[in-house]
C-alpha cells in the first residue's frame, strides 16, 4: 500500500510503518474473532488468521492489478528483495530481528508449557491469555519489519 500510494511521510521507513499499522489492525481483528468467549480459543485464532490473511492477500492482489509501474517493486518486495535498500536499513532491521529472537528465546519455556494445554499452563502459574497476546503483538511487529 505504501509503495502503490507513494506514502513517504516516514521517510525510508514508510513501508515498514504502514506494514506495522496493518499488522496490528489484522492482529486486532484476529484476536476479536478468536475471543468471542471470555478466553482466547487457539483454533479460532488460527482460523481467523487464515481468513484475514486471505482477505489481505486478495487486497494486495487488487493493488498489484491497479499499479502499473509499481508492480515490479511490489513483487520484488514480496519476494524479499533488498533492491534499493541501504546497508543502514538492513542493519537496523537486523537489530530488531535479533531483539525479537532474544525475546522469543526468553518466552520459550512459557511456549512449551502452553503446548501442554491451557489447564496445565494455569496450574503451572502461567496466564495463557496474557502470554498469547504478548507473543502475538511481538510476532506482528516482527512480521511488519520483515
Amino acid at each position: 500500500l505504501a509503495i502503490v500510494l507513494n506514502i513517504t511521510i516516514f521517510g525510508i521507513f514508510s513501508v515498514h510503518v504502514v506494514s506495522f499499522v496493518f499488522a496490528i489492525l489484522c492482529l486486532a481483528v484476529v484476536i476479536k474473532m478468536g475471543s468471542f468467549e471470555k478466553k482466547m480459543n487457539p483454533t479460532s485464532i488460527i482460523l481467523g488468521g487464515i481468513i484475514i490473511g486471505a482477505f489481505f492477500s486478495a487486497g494486495l492482489s487488487f493493488l498489484k492489478y491497479l499499479a502499473d509501474e509499481g508492480v515490479g517493486a511490489i513483487v520484488f518486495w514480496l519476494l524479499g528483495s533488498f533492491t534499493g535498500k541501504s546497508w543502514m536499513e538492513v542493519s537496523i532491521l537486523s537489530v530488531i530481528w535479533v531483539f525479537g529472537f532474544i525475546f522469543f528465546c526468553y518466552y520459550a519455556e512459557d511456549l512449551n508449557i502452553l503446548a501442554l494445554g491451557e489447564k496445565n499452563a494455569i496450574s503451572l502459574g502461567i496466564n495463557p491469555s496474557k502470554i498469547r497476546r504478548i507473543l502475538l503483538v511481538v510476532s506482528s511487529i516482527l512480521s511488519a519489519v520483515a
